[in-house]
């Protein structure tokens, strides 16, 4: 060893001895200092913040690849992987907002039938005297689609199954058309024969097979092969009827259906047979907007003008709901998660309107801000997280 001089054994001594007496060189000179021992303290805090940390990491492990590459392709502009966005937003969500979208450019449009996938990526929307949209990017980007040609058409209607490939569309005073891959081709259907009809509400289930739609004036049909063949429905009777909106749970087994100056009709056999709700009492009502849950139980109808009402007994009671208070409103649509807990309902030159609680309680929302729109249409993902909505000769918006 060498001669000591001053407090080290030698220059290039380094290290802890016993783990008290640290041996260092930093750039200025060389130092030995009393090493103090750490205590490691378990705190609630450093205790809470792991656990939340573990949670995220088992969460992302438990998504499927498909779903930890839907990250991953968001990540990509933000200069970070999927992971890491997974875990950021984890811990803390983004918020929710409304953001503007464009399909047919910088311009107001009467954009009328809405759908959404189960995940809110896929998304057809269509106008009024317009063309007809998809968008595979939660309403990114749009791609035009053209089931009828180069033409603008009166859309009216529009419906999709759980991850958009399947798609059914249709025209008033026109034909009905799906799409068996997310819009690109499309096939005209006759459920009414080779005429022009009002083509007024369409509905999907979760794989696209079974359909329900209603002409405006007319019948109410429905297809269990895609849209291949069709059975006409008789609700009401040997009689035509205006039938306005339609929704189906996720296996096409439980439907809802309302005429406009008529009634509003279940079925839980795929249409052989109905039973006649009564949510307003004996009288007829203009029944505009209707939205199921995922399995039928947990229904939502609208009146125009009238009032909003929900059921959670698959429609034989109903309860009323006031978002605007104790006042007749002229809704125009309505939409539903898979559960029925998140909703969210427009009103013709009023507001939009969101719960998350079954329809106990409302917020209302302001996708363009303080103003009065005529909401078209609407629609929801699984969970409620993602929506779109539509207003009449005004813009599209996506809520996430």
């Amino acid at each position: 060893m060498a001669k000591t001089i001053g407090p080290l054994f030698s220059e290039d001594a380094h290290g802890t001895i016993a783990g008290f007496i640290t041996f260092s060189k930093r750039k200025t000179c060389k130092q030995v200092r009393y090493q103090k021992k750490q205590t490691d303290v378990i705190t609630t805090a450093r205790t809470t913040h792991r656990t939340f940390f573990l949670e995220a990491i088992a969460a992302w492990n438990a998504l499927t690849p498909t779903e930890q590459e839907v990250y991953n392709v968001r990540a990509r502009p933000m200069a970070m992987t999927g992971y890491n966005l997974y875990i950021k937003e984890y811990e803390s969500p983004p918020v929710a907002e409304w953001t503007e979208r464009r399909p047919a450019g910088d311009a107001n449009q009467n954009w009328n039938g809405i759908a959404s996938d189960s995940d809110g990526s896929n998304l057809i929307a269509n106008i009024f005297n317009g063309r007809l949209w998809t968008s595979a990017d939660y309403g990114v980007n749009w791609t035009e689609r053209r089931p009828v040609g180069d033409a603008n058409q009166n859309w009216f209607s529009a419906g999709s199954d759980s991850d958009g490939s399947h798609l059914i569309a249709g025209v008033f005073t026109g034909r009905l058309w799906t799409s068996d891959d997310y819009g690109v081709s499309w096939t005209e259907r006759r459920p009414a024969g080779d005429a022009n009809h009002k083509w007024f509400g369409v509905a999907s289930d979760s794989d696209g097979s079974h359909l329900i739609a209603g002409t405006y004036g007319e019948r109410l049909w429905t297809s269990d092969d895609y849209g291949v063949t069709w059975t006409e429905r008789r609700p009401a009777g040997d009689t035509n009827q205006n039938w306005y909106k339609v929704a189906s749970d996720s296996d096409g087994s439980h439907l809802i259906t309302g005429a406009f100056g008529g009634r509003l009709w279940t079925s839980d056999d795929s249409g052989a047979s109905w039973t006649e709700r009564r949510p307003a009492g004996d009288a007829n009502q203009n029944w505009n907007g209707i939205a199921s849950d995922s399995d039928g139980s947990h229904l939502i109808a609208g009146a125009n003008p009238g009032r909003l009402w929900t059921s959670d007994d698959y429609g034989v009671t109903w309860t009323e709901r006031r978002p605007v208070g104790d006042t007749n409103q002229s809704w125009l649509d309505v939409a539903s998660d898979s559960d029925g807990s998140n909703l969210i309902a427009g009103v013709q030159a009023g507001r939009l309107w969101i719960s998350d609680d079954y329809g106990v309680t409302w917020t209302e929302t302001r996708p363009a801000g303080d103003d009065n729109f005529a909401w078209r249409g609407l629609g929801s993902n699984d969970d409620g997280s993602n929506l779109i909505a539509a207003a009449e000769a005004a813009r599209l918006w996506t809520y996430a």
